[in-house]
C-alpha cells in the first residue's frame, strides 16, 4: 500500500482551501478564481508523489531511528539544572 493511498483512505476528500468543498463554500470569486485550478494540481502532485512511498518503507524501524526516537525519549534527557536550588 502507497502512503497516496493512506491518504486518500484517511481523508474523503483533500480540501486545501474553503471553496475546493462545495457544501460548505462560500467565496464570492469561486466562479473566476484562477488560484483554484494551481492548488487542485499540486494538490494531485502531492497524491502522486506520495503514491511512490511504500508504507512498509517508512514503517520499518532500522537502528539508526530507534537510536534517534530513544535519544528523544523523557528517561534519555538529563535532569535540568540550570536554575540551581530550590528555595
Amino acid at each position: 500500500m502507497s502512503i497516496g493511498e493512506v491518504v486518500r483512505n484517511l481523508e474523503a476528500r483533500i480540501a486545501l482551501v474553503e471553496c475546493f468543498d462545495e457544501a460548505t463554500n462560500t467565496c464570492p470569486i469561486t466562479s473566476v478564481c484562477r488560484l483554484a485550478p494551481v492548488l487542485e494540481r499540486a494538490t494531485g502532485a502531492f497524491l502522486r508523489e506520495l503514491d511512490q512511498v511504500r508504507l512498509r518503507e517508512l514503517v520499518t524501524c532500522p537502528a539508526d531511528l530507534e537510536g534517534a526516537l530513544r535519544d528523544r525519549s523523557p528517561s534519555a534527557r538529563a535532569p535540568d539544572t540550570r536554575r540551581g536550588p530550590r528555595s
